[in-house]
């Protein structure tokens, strides 16, 4: 049925443009057929336009993940400053670009946290992108500084429930209440080791065409918003199991 209907369409269109490149009055008939052909079966822009959709989206993560099977080594790469959530020395590893004022990523963080607990195996290497701007910057910076001085677990618990609205000087408070050292840590957020670092993470989250956060990455596969603690740990057994 929709062979012959998308066939109907297609001689009816093709009928139009005869028409017109002879400037013909079949022109007039054919186009008020498709008119009416498209007004009475509304369904068939729905299918087409889902049809589309769904290539484009098809064609866009083929590309991603041949951008990321590409790009491996620079995606997982480790080095002094990058934070780990989970065991420093797992054999399983995923990557998680997340924003520091992003609910989801909150919530995502939590998931992840308690999925360490229960698999010792899992290193996560956690990726800050400031998609929200400055002051997701300023914060990144004090996140990276702070892991310097050890205080990493501490640093990703309270920023997670660390206000957006709050001013720098309010923030620079919550980080003092983990007893870190201010004047080094102020140092080190400036450093171009940090800076450096930083853009690092951005043109890796370009590169793999990040849009959105959460996403992650297990083997070759990406995943794009935060899952339940029962899909992330069917990810990673379906991840062992290759």
């Amino acid at each position: 049925m929709r062979t012959t209907v998308s066939t109907t369409l297609m001689t009816l269109c093709l009928l139009s443009i005869v028409g017109y490149a002879f400037k013909s009055p079949i022109q007039r008939w054919a186009g008020q057929h498709i008119n009416n052909h498209i007004f009475e079966n509304p369904h068939i822009i729905a299918e087409s336009l889902k049809k589309y959709i769904d290539g484009e989206k098809q064609n866009a993560s083929l590309k991603q993940k041949k951008t990321l099977e590409l790009n491996r080594s620079a995606v997982f790469n480790v080095t002094s400053l990058t934070p780990i959530i989970g065991n420093p020395k797992g054999t399983q590893v995923m990557v998680v670009f997340m924003e520091p004022f992003c609910s989801h990523c909150r919530d995502f963080d939590v998931v992840l946290n308690e999925e360490v607990k229960k698999n010792k195996n899992l290193k996560i290497i956690a990726r800050d992108i400031p998609f929200f701007g400055e002051k997701s910057e300023f914060v990144i910076k004090l996140m990276l500084a702070a892991y310097k001085q050890g205080k990493g677990p501490q640093t990703r618990e309270m920023v997670r429930k660390l206000n957006f609205k709050l001013l720098e000087s309010n923030m620079l408070q919550k980080f003092k209440d983990l007893k870190l050292d201010m004047n080094q840590l102020k140092k080190d957020a400036a450093s171009p080791e940090i800076i450096d670092f930083m853009k690092n993470n951005d043109k890796l989250s370009k590169l793999i065409n990040i849009e959105s956060t959460p996403s992650y990455v297990i083997d070759n596969n990406f995943y794009s918003g935060g899952v339940d603690l029962e899909t992330l740990e069917t990810q990673l057994k379906e991840s062992n199991a290759k």
